[in-house]
């Protein structure tokens, strides 16, 4: 699914910035 894969690849965005941003 596409849509499932988009939404995912942008929750693990988020995830990045939150972990880069508490460093």
């Amino acid at each position: 699914g596409g849509i499932t894969r988009g939404a995912n690849h942008l929750l693990m965005q988020e995830l990045k910035e939150e972990i880069w941003g508490a460093i």
